[in-house]
């Protein structure tokens, strides 16, 4: 084989919490680093803790993990969860969390439906994750037809991501 650099990012991480699912993700992710030294890895974690095994994966072969956080307005704190349980697991440096926007088509619930909205979840980001490179999304065309939000409002925002306070001015009170 002839080894390639590259980007490879693949979703649904921490399927069962170090069990066959995770243990086998884990092996691969090494082996394809081991392949291929050079490519650079990323990797969608699913919401809830890391399991140590895939951790310790993370930390030896994944570049960025990007830890699934899709929340409406009412569950900003989950967002602090997933960075904390990245930061537990020794993940911190290399850990953003993946925002959802419009309206989960599975579950039917809304998640960041508004611009306004997600520049909230993005001002609460910088609010107790200072130092984070930035945020990932995951909106499908379909989560958002519906919805006032649009991919270039979110755009916006992430264009005006380093001059979001780190402060928490402009959140609401009742997130303290």
């Amino acid at each position: 084989h002839q080894p390639r650099s590259g980007v490879v990012t693949i979703d649904e991480f921490g399927f069962d919490y170090d069990g066959n699912v995770d243990s086998r993700t884990a092996d691969l992710l090494r082996l394809a680093k081991e392949m291929n030294p050079e490519m650079k890895i990323g990797v969608w974690q699913m919401r809830g803790p890391v399991a140590p095994k895939l951790a310790g994966a993370y930390r030896d072969v994944v570049d960025i993990v990007l830890m699934e956080t899709y929340v409406g307005s009412n569950d900003l704190w989950a967002i602090g969860m997933q960075l904390k349980a990245a930061e537990l697991n020794g993940l911190g440096d290399r850990s953003i969390v993946g925002l959802g926007a419009g309206r989960c088509a599975r579950d039917h619930v809304n998640w960041a439906t508004t611009k306004e909205e997600m520049e909230e979840q993005m001002r609460f980001v910088r609010l107790i994750a200072p130092n984070s490179p930035g945020v990932g999304f995951f909106a499908v065309g379909g989560n958002m037809e519906t919805q006032p939000i649009t991919l270039s409002g979110i755009d916006e925002i992430c264009s005006r991501w380093d001059q979001l306070p780190t402060d928490g001015r402009g959140l609401r009170p009742e997130l303290f």
